[in-house]
């Protein structure tokens, strides 16, 4: 675990049943790792969202299978036939949460790729995405004012882009060559930018300040805050 300018990363190649990603944050992350035919306990975590990423997990007869999520209040058995990796999302609530299982997700178009955004465009508690970047494609240089945000690279090779000085200039940038597994804690108002070498698919828990991002370069010029005209391009909405 290094910090590099405000971020936080962590190798991830250890592999863990349960493996914590986020770390003092407002919200919970973690990695569920099981074997064919491995069982695993979940207690009661408050609002809850789980997402499987590969293989398949069996939860109170239910099967939620690769690219599927759910959401729930109540404590969760899960069961593996072929073994799978999933994330699990958690917020403190105390009003009671509707179980649900999504087959389809909010995808909204992105410049650089896309974002399948697992929790809605409304969820109060905090935002559950899965970003796609294409190889060669970079997001915006940003930061946030409020938001923290915690990603895991779950498939391929990145660059990050950190500010390692005084000031936001292109001399006090610096880059580290990051590898699958890797999670990476990004604390306000640390500067950053996500550049795939290979094709990625990033993992995302953050606080719910969708609009909280200023950017200070961006390849298609786009302004700070949310754009509302990549949100009308969905596919698969679940509102």
């Amino acid at each position: 675990m290094t910090n590099y300018g405000g971020i936080t990363v962590t190798d991830c190649t250890t592999m863990q049943t349960q493996q914590a990603l986020a770390q003092g944050a407002p919200y919970g992350f973690e990695r569920i790792t099981l074997q064919a035919g491995e069982a695993l306990t979940l207690s009661n975590l408050g609002f809850t969202m789980l997402y499987v990423q590969s293989g398949d997990v069996n939860i109170n007869n239910s099967t939620i299978n690769a690219g599927e999520s759910l959401t729930t209040g109540k404590p969760l058995e899960l069961h593996s036939t072929k073994g799978c990796t999933a994330f699990v999302a958690t917020a403190a609530v105390t009003e009671p949460v509707a179980t649900s299982h999504q087959k389809e997700h909010y995808t909204v178009t992105k410049p650089w790729g896309r974002e399948l955004w697992l929790s809605g465009a409304d969820c109060l508690h905090f935002t559950f995405k899965v970003l796609e970047i294409t190889q060669g494609n970079q997001c915006s240089l940003q930061y946030h004012e409020e938001k923290r945000e915690t990603l895991y690279l779950a498939s391929g090779n990145m660059e990050l882009v950190y500010h390692q000085g005084p000031q936001p200039a292109p001399a006090d940038l610096a880059t580290l060559p990051l590898n699958q597994p890797t999670a990476m804690d990004v604390v306000p108002p640390a500067i950053h930018r996500f550049r795939a070498v290979s094709n990625i698919v990033l993992i995302e828990a953050a606080t719910p300040q969708i609009d909280d991002v200023v950017r200070l370069a961006d390849d298609s010029n786009r302004p700070s805050g949310r754009i509302n005209a990549e949100h009308e391009k969905h596919v698969g909405n679940l509102k």
